[in-house]
């Protein structure tokens, strides 16, 4: 392993002469790949800033935040949920240890490092909410606790707006090529409206149409379509698989929902 330092001592620290457009390829993250083999998902500079920008207008990031990275850097969720915007606004990001979740070290973590922001997995909240000693440890700087990927059930989001009293707890959705976070459910309506994954965040549309593409009624189920800045141009080497998802300008999430 090379430090930081000594990797860049021979190199100049002036600014490379190379144009850089917003439109040029910046990132190629893959997907999950639940449903067939991980595609990747091509991010320009413009979708990455979009992406940011949207999460500092709905939720308030700024310089003081300090936020626990939890999730893989090769992953949307740990590279550009939260993590972004943190570099975007002058933020703190901790990168925590990578050898697997552990609720103890992360309870450690956020009561030392004074944690504002965390994003965790459904499964790492439910492995937090069950730890014996959670009440031990001192979370009260936090002030948002982010989740996503699966639906997470009423009983868990009761108990975390429970144990962590300062924490406003949202529940996203959000996928690696139609916007890391396309919609999210704010605390004012973390009660009302528990389950649900909210509206849609800045400068994201969303609708829910039929198989003919026709936008289904309220109460009636349909797919998932999302639009906007944050949204990949597409699939890296996949023409086929750009065509079924983002044919006609929207991306094709391949999720069912309903609005209400």
């Amino acid at each position: 392993v090379t430090d930081y330092e000594t990797f860049f001592s021979n190199y100049s620290d002036q600014e490379p002469a190379v144009e850089v457009s917003e439109e040029d390829e910046q990132l190629i993250i893959y997907t999950s790949g639940t449903t067939g083999r991980p595609k990747g998902a091509v991010y320009t500079h413009s979708t990455t800033i979009w992406m940011s920008l949207s999460q500092i207008v709905d939720f308030g990031f700024n310089k003081n935040d300090i936020t626990a990275i939890s999730g893989p850097l090769y992953h949307v969720g740990g590279l550009i949920d939260l993590t972004m915007p943190m570099f975007h606004t002058g933020g703190s990001c901790i990168m925590m240890r990578s050898t697997g979740f552990n609720p103890k070290e992360t309870l450690e973590l956020i009561e030392r490092e004074k944690i504002t922001l965390i994003l965790l997995f459904p499964i790492m909240l439910y492995d937090l909410l069950r730890y014996p000693e959670l009440n031990k440890y001192d979370t009260g700087s936090l002030r948002m606790i982010f989740t996503g990927g699966e639906p997470v059930p009423v009983a868990a989001l009761e108990k975390s707006m429970e144990v962590f009293p300062t924490a406003n707890v949202i529940q996203g959705f959000g996928l690696t090529e139609g916007s890391a976070i396309a919609s999210f459910l704010s605390q004012k309506y973390a009660v009302s409206k528990m389950g649900s994954i909210g509206k849609a965040i800045a400068h994201v549309k969303i609708k829910v149409v039929n198989d003919e593409g026709k936008d289904v009624k309220p109460g009636e189920i349909g797919e998932i379509l999302t639009q906007g800045p944050s949204v990949s141009k597409g699939y890296w080497m996949r023409p086929d698989a750009n065509e079924e998802t983002f044919g006609d300008g929207w991306c094709h999430t391949g999720d069912l929902g309903r609005i209400d």
